[in-house]
């Protein structure tokens, strides 16, 4: 599963995408974020809220406190902000993925 986020830019009519995969690997599914906006991000702020697909009441919070630059093409995986070591995985595909954040280009707003 695949969903198209966005950032923002200074100018009002410019989308640049991101893509959001739920990848199943080892039996459970990973979130990531991959930058194909053409350029390298600077200063990204970035919370992500994953509601999980059997009870949409529960909410995961994930919350980068700042990417210096994320470069183009490169993929993030969301962990757990307690263990930053470790990759936050789900059983189910998530029913929804909301990205709410800012960059130096603008604001990341998304919900797929």
């Amino acid at each position: 599963m695949a969903f198209l986020a966005g950032c923002a830019t200074n100018d009002p009519a410019a989308l640049q995408p991101f893509v959001i995969d739920t990848p199943l690997i080892n039996n459970a599914y990973r979130v990531s974020i991959e930058n194909v906006c053409g350029h390298t991000l600077r200063n990204v702020k970035l919370s992500v809220y994953v509601t999980p697909f059997r009870d949409r009441r529960l909410r995961v919070v994930h919350a980068y406190d700042q990417i210096a630059e994320w470069p183009n093409g490169k993929k993030v995986f969301l962990r757990p902000q307690a263990q930053p070591d470790r990759v936050l995985f789900f059983y189910h595909t998530p029913a929804e993925i909301r990205l709410v954040g800012s960059c130096s280009e603008g604001e990341i707003r998304q919900t797929e």
